[in-house]
């Protein structure tokens, strides 16, 4: 290894790469910040004879709060609520707090449909949990904006299932700082390296060798018989 505290020759490869993941990282946080969205997987469970469906739902956006309109609950490919087991509670659907921040989502009934505040705080997650007539019946869950708040849910994205969008965001950050660190790691054993050798060539200096003779030698050979 050369001495960077003697010669100057520093690790420029360490030290480039360090920089441009710096650069890496600084703009792949403005851009995440852009992104705005939600996910939702529906999974079946089962209660004792209960017949259930999970509703995950994930706001995988950095920034963006969704704090307006409302998410609908339909029974697929029916126009009543026939696929709904309604508890004594008069709502068939419970509302679960997952991870992050908890907002309180307010459910109530429109005709064959159940409604549900969209209350959604960034890199949070939510699960409605619903009471089935039959684990064959399917549930549609659509997002209703409210008219009032168009601007804020611009460029909003709303779909089912995990998306390469959705783990870049909740992912990709964190393995550029984990990148960045080990590299800052790398060059700082490099420096440290480096001035430890400096220190063991200071206190224990190699011995000077005396220098060889330049004079010319005679010798004399005798020769007996």
């Amino acid at each position: 290894m050369a001495n960077v505290w003697l010669d100057a020759t520093a690790p420029y490869v360490l030290v480039a790469a360090l920089g441009a993941m710096g650069w890496v990282v600084n703009t792949s946080v403005t851009d995440l910040k852009q992104a705005n969205i939600i996910e939702y997987e529906v999974k079946n469970s089962a209660a004792g004879a209960s017949h259930l469906k999970d509703i995950d739902i994930y706001n995988r956006s950095l920034t963006h709060n969704l704090s307006s309109g409302k998410f609908t609950f339909r029974c697929s490919g029916m126009a009543s609520a026939d696929c709904f087991s309604v508890s004594g509670a008069g709502t068939p659907i419970t509302f679960m707090p997952l991870g992050g921040v908890s907002y309180k989502s307010n459910i109530e009934a429109d005709g064959p449909i159940y409604k549900a505040d969209a209350r959604l705080a960034p890199q949070s997650s939510v699960r409605y949990q619903i009471s089935m007539k039959s684990p064959n019946d399917e549930i549609v869950l659509l997002y209703e904006p409210g008219d009032e708040t168009e601007t804020q849910n611009s460029g909003l994205i709303f779909r089912n299932g995990a998306s390469w969008e959705g783990w870049l965001i909740a992912n990709y950050l964190g393995y550029l700082v984990r990148t960045f660190i080990a590299l800052a790691c790398l060059l700082g054993l490099w420096f440290g390296g480096a001035l430890i050798a400096l220190f063991v060539q200071w206190l224990c200096p190699k011995p000077v060798c005396a220098p060889a003779s330049t004079a010319s030698e005679t010798f004399r050979v005798i020769v007996e018989r």
